[in-house]
């Protein structure tokens, strides 16, 4: 019962998610992985990329957030709702070096919204930006939906 409805879940949460353009070029090296809306894990996938790279809209949409979140550089795009209801569709980047869009602006896909910084300070992974989609306020991992599949998984 419980992955009959875990994969029903998957279907309409794929059905509602928006195709992402990869914010910067570079390889994943760090995947997806959350088993729940408040277990550990990582809520994104990290694209590594040197420090000061021009970080692009992976949507179009309004921004909803620019600022820091625990201390990280943060972007936030909704790109449909906001309201709290089923359709809710939020881009998250992070651990940017400088954003460069306010909140409320509106921005099309490919448009320059800042800089990338350190990343997660991992050393394995070296600098990065951080890549995250929220459906219906759950994280989903956000590699099935980016247009361009170079990305691709380094271990």
């Amino acid at each position: 019962m419980v992955s009959a409805l875990t994969a029903l879940l998957s279907v309409v949460l794929a059905v509602a998610a928006p195709t992402l353009a990869a914010p910067v070029a570079g390889p994943i090296v760090r995947p997806f992985d959350a088993t729940g809306r408040y277990s550990p894990g990582h809520r994104g996938v990290d694209i590594a990329t040197p420090v000061g790279t021009v970080v692009r809209s992976p949507v179009t949409g309004t921004v909803s957030y620019a600022g820091a979140v625990a201390g990280n550089v943060t972007l936030s795009i909704e790109v449909a709702g906001g309201t709290g209801a089923p359709g809710d569709v939020v881009v998250h980047l992070s651990y940017l070096g400088r954003v460069e869009v306010a909140s409320g602006a509106v921005v099309r896909t490919g448009d320059r919204v800042g800089v990338s910084g350190a990343g997660h300070g991992d050393p394995r992974a070296g600098p990065s930006v951080h890549l995250g989609l929220e459906v219906d306020g759950l994280y989903v991992d956000p590699l099935p939906h980016l247009s361009r599949r170079r990305a691709v998984l380094v271990r």
